[in-house]
This record gives C-alpha cells, sequence and structure tokens, in this order.
C-alpha cells in the first residue's frame, strides 16, 4: 500500500509538472502573440500615417506647382546659406491639426523659371514621422527654353545677297562674350555675305529640326491661333500674341511696329500667304516667326526687330536694311524674351520621394 501512494505521488508530481510546463509554454505563446499583435498595430498606425503625410506632402507639392503660374517675384526670396540658390518658404494652409507642412521652393538667380519644390508633412507630436516630396518644375510660355534664349535671327536655310548697311546685334554685342548673332539650320552649307555686321557675334549651327516650330515654341500651331484669336478683340495695348492673316497685310505689306521691351508681342505669319515684305520703318519688339522662305522682297527699307527673327526657310537680304538686335539692347533689364505663364510641368528625370 506504500509502495502504491508513493507511485502516486510520483505521478502527481509530473503532472503537476507537465500542467507547469503546458501553462509556460501556453503564456509564452500568449505573451509572444500579444507581442506580434502589438507590433502588428503598431506597423498599421505607421503605415496610416505614411500614407496620411505622404498625401498631405504631394498634395502641398500640386498646390506650390498652381503657385507656379503667378509671378514668383512678388514672393519674398532669400539667399540659401553655403549655396547660390534663392528659397522663398510658402506658408502652411494644410488645415490639419496634427500634421505640420513645410514647402519650399528654390531657384538659381540665371534660371528663375526652374524651380525645385520641396514639400514636407510630418506629425506635430513631436513623434518623427514625416514624408517629403520633391521635383523640379519649369515655368513655360509660348516659348520653348530654346526659344526664350534665341539670338537676333535663326533660318532653316541660309542668308543670301548683299544687304546694305545691315547690323545683327547679338547678347553682349561688341565685346569679347558676344553670343551666336545667327542660328542656322546647315552652317556648313552656308556663307554670310560680308555686308552684315555681326557685331562681335558668331553663325551657329544649331541642332534644330525641319520645322522650327517645333524647337523654339512649346504649343501647336492651332493653340497659338486660339490664343491670337482670343486676344484680337482687345486693344492692341493688351495684345500679346497676333496670326497674321491675308486682311491684316496693306498690298501684302506689314505695316504696323508692336510691343516693347516689358511687353514683347509674338507675329505669326503663316505659310500660306508667303512671307511678306514689311513697310519702311517697322520696329517690333518680340519674335516674328515667318513659316516660309523670304525673297528679295522682305523690306525695301529699314526693319528694326528686337528679339528674334525667325524664319522657316532662307533669307534674301538684297535690298533691305535688317537691325536685329537681342531684347537687352533694348533695355538691359531683360536678358530674354518674356512671355505670360501658360502652364508649369515637372522636368523630365525628377521625381517624388519619401
Amino acid at each position: 500500500m506504500q509502495r502504491t501512494n508513493g507511485q502516486q505521488r510520483q505521478r502527481g508530481a509530473a503532472s503537476l509538472l507537465v500542467a507547469l510546463v503546458l501553462m509556460m509554454s501556453i503564456t509564452v505563446i500568449t505573451l509572444a502573440v500579444a507581442r506580434t499583435g502589438l507590433y502588428e498595430q503598431r506597423m498599421a498606425a505607421n503605415d496610416h500615417w505614411n500614407i496620411r503625410l505622404s498625401l498631405h506632402a504631394e498634395a502641398a507639392l500640386a498646390r506650390a506647382q498652381h503657385l507656379m503660374l503667378q509671378d514668383l517675384d512678388s514672393l519674398a526670396w532669400h539667399p540659401q546659406q553655403h549655396s547660390e540658390m534663392q528659397i522663398s518658404q510658402v506658408p502652411d494652409d494644410s488645415r490639419d491639426p496634427d500634421i505640420e507642412v513645410i514647402v519650399e521652393l528654390k531657384r538659381s538667380p540665371d534660371a528663375q523659371d526652374l524651380v525645385l519644390i520641396e514639400a514636407t508633412a510630418r506629425r506635430r507630436d513631436g513623434s518623427g514621422l514625416s514624408a517629403r516630396a520633391h521635383h523640379w518644375t519649369r515655368r513655360l510660355s509660348i516659348l520653348t527654353p530654346l526659344g526664350e534664349t534665341a539670338p537676333p535671327l535663326v533660318l532653316n536655310g541660309c542668308i543670301s545677297g548683299e544687304a546694305r548697311n545691315s547690323h545683327i546685334r547679338p547678347w553682349h554685342a561688341d565685346t569679347d562674350d558676344a553670343g551666336a548673332a545667327v542660328w542656322l539650320s546647315d552652317r556648313d552649307a552656308c556663307t554670310l555675305a560680308t555686308t552684315i555686321d555681326l557685331h562681335g557675334g558668331e553663325l551657329l549651327a544649331a541642332n534644330l529640326h525641319r520645322d522650327l516650330w517645333s524647337d523654339l515654341f512649346s504649343i501647336d500651331r492651332e493653340t497659338f491661333a486660339s490664343l491670337a484669336t482670343a486676344e484680337k478683340a482687345q486693344p492692341e495695348s493688351l495684345r500679346t500674341y497676333y496670326q497674321v492673316l491675308p486682311a491684316d497685310l496693306v498690298a501684302g505689306r506689314w505695316t504696323r511696329s508692336l510691343g516693347s521691351p516689358s511687353r514683347p508681342v509674338a507675329l505669326y505669319f503663316p505659310a500660306a500667304p508667303g512671307c511678306p515684305e514689311f513697310a519702311p520703318g517697322m520696329r517690333i519688339f518680340g519674335i516674328v516667326f515667318i513659316d516660309s522662305g523670304c525673297s528679295s522682297q522682305f523690306t525695301q527699307q529699314r526693319l528694326e526687330i528686337h528679339g528674334s527673327l525667325v524664319i522657316n526657310g532662307g533669307l534674301d537680304a538684297t535690298a533691305g536694311q535688317l537691325q536685329l538686335s537681342h531684347i537687352s539692347l533694348a533695355d538691359p533689364r531683360y536678358t530674354q524674351l518674356h512671355f505670360p505663364v501658360l502652364r508649369s510641368v515637372p522636368v523630365p528625370g525628377s521625381w517624388s520621394d519619401f
């Protein structure tokens, strides 16, 4: 009987030990499951906040890009420390009490239409959670960046004929730093009459297409025609875009001076009427685009263009007195042609990151 009780006590102790082991195992498993659930809860919360912060940063980026359509010079710009960039901070208008949004615009003084937008959204609770988005944005007018910096004369052909008393004055004319005076689509096939004074500038072979429009204009011809038509009812002092119709010519001549250094115009002569003749004494500030080659009847007297004359063909300058000048020679405050901003676009190759 005592032996049996001993065996029972051993069995009881073993059962108790097994029970304790099972309880400890269950406790460990329960704690592990709880810990995993806590981690998953925290991860879900962080994912929620990351998504929320990312959306705020992207929204701020979109708001800043819309701001690019306005006058950037109206913003308060300051030099950035240890950099040649200028920086401006946009006020936070996220309207979320839990999130602070900081938007900064950065640009170089030499390329003020190219702006880096940086948007950062972060929690206000001091947790350090934040999201950041950025990209480079380019403001565009009717002109491409190439069109904004075009020289006084751009040809999809050559200059022929002996021009008399003709001058082409590039940027920094008559200095050692004179820029290009003429862009030619095929420099090697063209020679320049010695009677045209380039004032220190050069003839350069530019990598241009057969159709110069796509090189110099950021919009197509149809869109330009729509802009010109929309402005036609306005007073001439408020107009910027002109598409010339046959009815606008007087006996095949263009007889109106247009524009100013601060308000240049875009004057477009479609291919259908052909190259017009300019009446004596015409003065135009801006870009003149002629969609066909020009003969010796281009002008019989003095023609002044401050900006760029673009001819989608060659130019016979035999009889004319061309006076073509970079816009800065009309007013040194302007280093390129400035037209109203139509849109802002992300620069290819830049992206958002978080």
